[in-house]
């Protein structure tokens, strides 16, 4: 079925997604993952729930995904109480992070998509895996009030390395809106739990054709469960590496 042109203008999710960095201290995210800071050194460590500055140091780098999920599930429901030391732990013991591989090598694959769905859905949201999603896609479940958690090249998502051309994937960010002209489009509106500046956190603008590169045309699409469905986007199942 040919979809008509996307709407001109600027648009954004009806329900309030509030932004979560990975990071217990988000001002410290830079000298943290350009490595002039060890993690377990964040001074804010305890807020996150983990029992040890070591357990917090080795997953602050890795929390994406958690951040991610945290950031809808607070939105489903602004008093949720679980901390991101649990939220990892749920996920964990579902496989949603993949540390070791079957022979038992470190392999520190990411996150894998049906764990974090199955937990969200424990907690009022519903959702799909998708393997196949362009820009277009992502606007469209905007349109249609789902957010997205898409897979990108951290790097690009943050604004940096632009002259590079990196593999895309890699890093989770959530979309929450989009401005387009001309039918297609312009600019992706993310909450980027990574960001090492304000502008690239929380509410982060993101050209169309940076997106693009940084994009690995993969993630998940939630709406609140109980939510009429009126998606455009296609929609199919299975795992993907975030």
């Amino acid at each position: 079925m040919s979809l008509p042109p996307l709407p001109d203008g600027r648009f954004t999710l009806s329900w309030s997604i509030p932004f979560q960095s990975q990071f217990a201290t988000p001002e410290l995210a830079a000298p943290i993952l350009e490595g002039r800071l060890a993690p377990a050194e964040d001074p804010r460590w305890r807020e996150f729930g983990f029992a040890t500055p070591e357990e917090y140091g080795f997953w602050a780098p890795r929390l994406c995904g958690v951040a991610c999920l945290a950031m809808l599930l607070r939105g489903r429901d602004p008093a949720f109480p679980r901390t991101l030391a649990e939220l990892t732990q749920e996920c964990q013991a579902l496989g949603g992070y993949v540390l070791e591989d079957e022979a038992g090598r470190w392999v520190d694959y990411g996150w894998v998509y049906a764990p974090m769905l199955d937990v969200a859905r424990r907690y009022g949201l519903e959702g799909a895996i998708s393997t196949a999603l362009t820009l277009d896609d992502l606007c469209r479940a905007v349109l249609a009030d789902r957010a997205v958690i898409a897979s990108v090249n951290p790097h690009h998502a943050r604004l940096e390395r632009l002259d590079e051309a990196l593999a895309p994937g890699g890093h989770l960010v959530v979309v929450i809106g989009f401005e387009a002209g001309g039918g297609v489009p312009a600019r992706l509106l993310c909450h980027n739990p990574s960001g090492t500046a304000e502008a690239t956190r929380a509410g982060a603008w993101i050209p169309a054709d940076v997106f693009g590169r940084a994009f690995a045309c993969r993630g998940i699409i939630f709406w609140p469960a109980g939510a009429p469905d009126r998606s455009e986007v296609g929609e199919e199942g299975g795992l993907a590496r975030g």
